[in-house]
């Protein structure tokens, strides 16, 4: 807060004064310290050393100390004073702060009102700055973005650019709350050029790094907001703003909660908790004991976490913060199904779900419809049916607002990113010579080119990848135009790279890039999709015969044989097609049934263009609908499929294999129905179904292990751990008997996080193996790091095994660190009798496939045994 511009005409400007306010926001203890004695004062600027005192105390947090300090002002000061306006801004502060929103608002009401009549723009500005707080707690969020802006034209009138950094920060924070992600791009882009402007830069870069922190947080890159709340705490604490650092406390320990960093996040939110508490700022206080709660309901500690939370809500009516609330709500329901309390916490979540529906909070409806899915499958299937419906309903309707918004975030981060390469050096730029300056700039720039391109582009073809081709399709297909795309896998790309070395492998990749962009047309955009696979977006119009032509110009350009490390190789590639709109209305449809048509390709001679929705749509709608009730009509069944001891051929476990049919429709595969649950989010139910019917059966099988494998959706969604231990319990099944199957691109989509996961799920007794090593990322640092029992071999290794290839020695490798690492070791896929006698040479433990039984139903150990042949 400034006073100097309307200092009424004729006040002493002292010096200990106007030093005060070049330090209110830089260093608020000191500002403090220098008005502490006001009674040394000339009696008419005793008030403002007063109002100076209370505004840097309540930049410290200290709530208490800034009312003693305003006491008694207005008395002295007497209506009609221009320092009147300050004063109630002051008090609005104060009273936001200790969570009386409505004493706020008609402080800070008649605070902008005064300030407009005397002409002081900047203290209006600051007091529509803390209207619009209050706007946005209440859900109105669009009329705070309108005061905000109000208050960004009146800082920049003034030439106050920290004041303007501030209110262009609240704005993009309200815009993340409801969810306008490119808007607040925009304006932090903007923010970051203004950074090196500011008066107070130390100050400034507080609200930037909080700003940047919850922006991290909704672009689901949990790891980067820490970094930018712990950055903005360790300034909050330079600054001595000890409320600002319980507030960034609170964000980072919130994200480390995301992250699994339990541990982390508790001390993190119990240092919010108290410091929130002991400076009365009920606000954060709401939040860390939401977040808190959240924490220890985690950890298992059910009743502390009941009243960290039941405390949080019964604050947020206090507060006024309709957020605030619906996490309290949300965090008691889960809290409740954790516990096993299906009728209390559907009571809290319904609440929960009204609220957010009246407040149009879209994102907190879907968890509450999927955790009410949770609470009445067992009792009310019908009923859990219904919110998952409604659940993939309101993920259809966020997914498509967000692709509306996609291909214009994915340009603003890489400028968000551009900026802040530019403004962390600032600085120095302003420090150097001009010759060295423009050579730094100079630096720079090429550094926000590099950025911006590492984001969106390959590195070794300079192709658009997978993210901007996937944005670029969007883009194209809402459009309108005829679409093909195209989907090209490198047969046997790995071999290359084993046989002449990965630089050799790259040469190949930027060659293949070359020739298939000298095969399409200028209109037509080529991108890497992952390390041996490329994908065209060409356009139309297309006839049959134009789409068979365009795709032998792509073919053609692996006619030639390729220049090898002085080595003549032929590279062969399979071609998948689909046509918009016939074979899909979004980029994710298409590039799913061009997926599917290169899988076809594989065997083809050549390219395959996607039939399946044309040939078949009634069939393919039939199955989608009749799919979604399955569960409920218990079309659903297991079938078991022994795994064995190589030397013995006794078993030592069983898999679980899920399969469905349907009384008109029939027996469908398991690689068309899983796709669609998984798509539909109903994998999480079914998934949960087949824990819980797999537990119960091998209750009963004296011993022997049962795996079941977990989808990604089970992995990510809700709490997984707690309903393992759950099923567990119910079922009386020990932990030491269930087998969890994870696979490798599941671990690497959130590698902290699955870390964690995993630690929790093997605390429950449970054993953990890592499903068909050597198909996915095969990073054997990771691999050390994860916290599994054992290793499940893909069956491609096994048939390489014959031929004399490399499989053999392929396999011992694995032997061999499986061995060093401590983990059991499965291979899959055994067919015949050779294949058996060369893996139980090689000395793998434990063998899976055809030879030793078809997955069944009704298996047991017994059946098994009976079936077994004479040796």
């Amino acid at each position: 807060m400034s006073l100097s511009p309307s200092i009424p005409h004729g006040m002493v400007r002292f010096t200990v004064i106007e030093e005060a306010l070049s330090l209110l926001h830089s260093d608020p203890v000191r500002a403090e310290a220098l008005c502490s004695a006001p009674e040394a004062l000339p009696a008419h600027v005793r008030s403002s050393a007063a109002l100076i005192s209370a505004d840097a105390a309540i930049k410290q947090g200290e709530l208490d100390r800034a009312a003693a300090h305003l006491s008694g002002i207005g008395e002295v000061l007497g209506s009609g004073c221009p320092l009147w306006a300050r004063l109630r801004r002051v008090r609005g502060q104060l009273a936001l702060m200790r969570g009386d929103p409505g004493a706020a608002l008609t402080d800070l009401h008649a605070a902008a009102e005064e300030a407009r009549l005397y002409g002081d723009a900047l203290t209006q500005g600051e007091a529509l700055n803390l209207v619009a707080q209050v706007q946005h707690g209440r859900g109105n969020s669009q009329d705070a973005l309108v005061t905000l802006r109000e208050a960004q034209a009146l800082f920049a009138q003034c030439g106050d650019v920290a004041a303007e950094i501030r209110a262009m920060c609240n704005q993009a924070q309200t815009l993340l709350a409801v969810g306008r992600t490119a808007e607040a791009v925009d304006l932090m882009h903007a923010a970051l050029k203004l950074l090196g402007q500011s008066s107070t830069p130390l100050a400034s870069e507080l609200y930037v790094q909080s700003t940047l922190g919850l922006l991290h947080e909704q672009l689901a890159r949990p790891a980067e907001a820490v970094g930018h709340f712990r950055r903005a705490r360790d300034v909050a604490q330079q600054l001595g703003n000890h409320g600002a650092a319980a507030t960034m406390a609170l964000n980072a320990g919130e994200m480390a909660r995301h992250l699994g960093h339990l541990e982390d996040a508790q001390d993190l939110l119990g240092h919010a908790v108290d410091t929130a508490r002991s400076l009365r700022m009920e606000r954060v206080l709401c939040g860390a004991l939401c977040s808190l709660g959240a924490v220890f309901s985690e950890l298992g500690r059910f009743e502390e976490a009941e009243t960290l939370l039941s405390e949080g809500q019964v604050l947020s009516a206090t507060v006024d913060s309709v957020d605030a609330a619906l996490d309290a709500m949300l965090g008691r329901g889960r809290n409740r199904v954790r516990q096993g309390h299906m009728r209390a916490a559907a009571t809290i979540l319904y609440g929960a779900l009204r609220l957010a529906r009246q407040r149009q909070r879209s994102q907190v409806a879907l968890d509450a419809h999927l955790l009410l899915a949770q609470a009445s499958e067992r009792q009310r299937p019908r009923v859990a049916v219904r919110h998952l419906n409604a659940a993939r309903a309101l993920e259809a309707e966020l997914r498509s607002r967000a692709l509306d918004e996609q291909a214009r975030e994915l340009t603003q981060e890489a400028r968000l990113g551009s900026a802040q390469v530019e403004a962390s050096h600032e600085r120095q730029l302003r420090q150097v010579s001009e010759k060295a300056r423009r050579q730094a700039e100079a630096t720079v720039h090429e550094q926000m080119r590099a950025l911006e391109r590492g984001r969106l582009y390959d590195s070794l073809t300079s192709l658009p990848n997978r993210t901007l081709l996937n944005a670029l399709l969007s883009k194209a297909a809402q459009g309108g135009a005829a679409l093909m795309v195209v989907v090209i896998d490198l047969d046997r790309f790995g071999q290359i790279n084993e046989v002449f070395g990965h630089a050799a492998g790259d040469a190949v990749l930027r060659e293949v890039a070359r020739r298939l962009q000298a095969a399409i047309l200028a209109r037509d955009t080529l991108g890497r999709l992952s390390s041996d696979e490329f994908g065209v977006v060409l356009t139309g119009p297309f006839t049959a015969a134009e789409v068979q032509r365009r795709l032998r110009w792509l073919q053609a350009a692996f006619d030639q044989e390729f220049a090898v490390a002085g080595r003549q190789v032929v590279v062969r590639a399979a071609f998948g097609a689909a046509l918009y709109p016939d074979h899909g209305a979004d980029a994710e449809s298409l590039l799913r049934a061009a997926h599917s048509a290169l899988a076809d390709a594989r065997e083809a001679a050549g390219p395959v263009v996607y039939s399946g929705p044309v040939s078949d749509r009634a069939v393919s709608l039939s199955v989608d609908s009749a799919l979604s009730r399955a569960l409920v009509r218990g079309e659903f069944s297991l079938h078991f499929q022994p795994l064995v001891s190589s030397g013995t051929r006794e078993v030592v476990s069983a898999e679980t294999l899920l399969r469905w049919e349907h009384p008109v429709l029939g027996r469908r595969s398991p690689a068309e129905f899983i796709p669609l649950l998984e798509r539909s989010g109903d994998i999480t139910a079914v998934g949960e179904w087949v824990l819980r019917e797999a537990c119960q059966a091998a209750v009963a099988w004296g011993g022997t292990r049962v795996a079941v494998n977990l989808s990604a959706r089970q992995f990510v969604h809700g709490d997984l751990a707690g309903r393992v231990a759950r099923v567990l319990y119910d079922s009386g099944l020990p932990g030491e008997q269930l087998e969890l199957e994870i696979t490798e691109s599941l671990m690497m989509q959130s590698p902290e996080r699955a870390a964690s996961m995993l630690r929790t799920l093997r605390s429950t007794g449970v054993r953990v193996m890592l499903d068909d090593f050597g198909t996915g990322f095969s990073n054997l640092s990771y691999l050390h790091s994860f916290p599994l029992d054992g290793l499940k071999l893909d069956r491609s290794f096994v048939e390489a095994m014959g031929g004399g290839g490399r499989g053999g020695a392929i396999v011992s490798a694995v032997v061999g660190m499986a061995s060093a690492l401590g983990l059991d070791l499965v291979a899959e896929g055994v067919e015949t009798e050779e294949q058996w006698a060369a893996l139980r040479a090689l000395g793998v433990p434990v063998l899976q496939g055809y030879l030793f039984g078809k997955p069944a139903p009704g298996w047991s150990p017994e059946v098994y045994r009976a079936s077994l042949p004479e040796l």
